[in-house]
């Protein structure tokens, strides 16, 4: 099981999540969708322990190493290409 009980997280003085309350049985799948700036990404790095976060998180101990978490970032990546003639 994974739960949230009212998580926030602030950049500076602006709230990026605020009260985010839920949860989830293992077993299920879930895809978190929203707008640009929604918060999603942010979510996922709290949940992960990659950014702090005010609130109460709670993982069941078969996951808690994360290994049936999947973080997939559409982020584009810069790539150089050298070429030479």
């Amino acid at each position: 099981m994974l739960s949230l009980h009212k998580v926030s997280n602030r950049l500076w003085d602006k709230p990026i999540l605020k009260n985010i309350t839920w949860s989830t049985e293992l077993g299920q799948s879930w895809a978190i969708l929203g707008p640009n700036g929604a918060g999603k990404s942010t979510l996922i790095k709290v949940i992960l322990g990659q950014l702090p976060y005010c609130g109460t998180i709670k993982r069941d101990a078969q996951i808690s190493t994360f290994d049936k978490i999947a973080y997939v970032s559409l982020e584009q990546q810069k790539i150089l290409v050298a070429r030479e003639e």
